[in-house]
């Protein structure tokens, strides 16, 4: 995909000289399944934009578990472990699948934010679009039952049942491994019944 088109078409620049600014210093990155892009503690010189795979953000709780926080598997998402530019990343994001992301230095993203009210309003809306879902995500966390949960994801991610493990997922939506295995097996059942 042309760098161009990219940012066009899935980060939605109009302006012309933002997205030539923007395509002229971006870069391609490529990672394996498995490959962290972005170490929780580390601080930031890159902002990533997904072209195609599936991200995972993560974080390890006060005992050590692996608690999934969000998955990336839009094509112009952004990979970015919080919402403040140039801070220590609060979690891990790591290829759930081979993925291809675009790069464009920090710098470039904060030069941008200083002086281009179009870069300012792309990136308050990104960042609007993050919190609404996050904040999706927490309401079902905490008021859907864990089959409401399961249902839930199903519907709001069905492409992702086929790539994800189960022990993330069932991270994700804050219920036990064994759970999840009971859910889909009701389920399945309930379907092969019906």
């Amino acid at each position: 995909m042309e760098l161009e088109h990219f940012f066009r078409d899935a980060i939605h620049i109009s302006d012309q000289a933002l997205l030539d600014q923007v395509a002229d210093q971006a870069q391609m990155v490529h990672i394996k399944k498995g490959q962290l892009l972005i170490r929780q503690g580390e601080g930031q010189t890159q902002v990533y934009f997904l072209i195609k795979g599936i991200l995972r953000g993560y974080f390890l709780d006060a005992k050590g578990r692996d608690i999934t926080d969000c998955f990336v598997f839009v094509c112009g998402a952004p990979a970015m472990p919080g919402f403040e530019l140039g801070e220590s990343a609060p979690i891990n994001i790591e290829a759930i699948t081979d993925s291809d992301l675009v790069s464009l230095p920090l710098s470039l993203i904060q030069e941008l934010l200083d002086h281009n009210d179009d870069a300012v309003r792309l990136y308050a809306q990104l960042v609007l679009d993050s919190a609404k879902r996050h904040w999706e995500i927490k309401t079902v966390l905490y008021q859907y039952t864990a089959t409401q949960k399961y249902q839930w994801f199903l519907e709001t991610y069905p492409e992702l049942i086929r790539h994800v493990s189960g022990r993330h997922i069932a991270s994700f939506l804050g219920i036990t491994p064994v759970t999840l295995s009971r859910l889909k097996k009701s389920l399945q059942t309930g379907v092969q019944e019906g």
